[in-house]
Parts: C-alpha cells; sequence; structure tokens
C-alpha cells in the first residue's frame, strides 16, 4: 500500500536542480531536497527525469 501511495506521489511530483540540490515539487509545493555527493549520480539522476519530462525550469 505505501508503495502505491509513493509511486502516485511521484506521478504528480515535479523536479528542479540547484547545485548539487534535487528540489522536489507535488501538485506545484516544494515538499523536499535530495542533497546529492556524487555529481555522477545527479547528473544521472537529472537524465532520466528529463527524459520524462519531470524537469521544470524556474
Amino acid at each position: 500500500m505505501e508503495l502505491l501511495k509513493l509511486a502516485t506521489l511521484l506521478q504528480r511530483a515535479s523536479f528542479t536542480v540547484d547545485g548539487n540540490r534535487l528540489r522536489v515539487y507535488v501538485d506545484g509545493r516544494h515538499v523536499a531536497d535530495v542533497l546529492f555527493h556524487d555529481e555522477k549520480l545527479l547528473d544521472t539522476v537529472v537524465k532520466a527525469l528529463r527524459k520524462h519530462g519531470k524537469i521544470r525550469q524556474d
């Protein structure tokens, strides 16, 4: 059940990138920041999110 809730939230989520921080928004509201210490990992995540149209420009 919890995985279903998470999946639903992720479908409604959008993201922005600010340096090494991935900012998470759900329904237009900022809900979390994810800090990355590995630049390659951040690049990989951003690439995947862009592929699905989830990165927004602020």
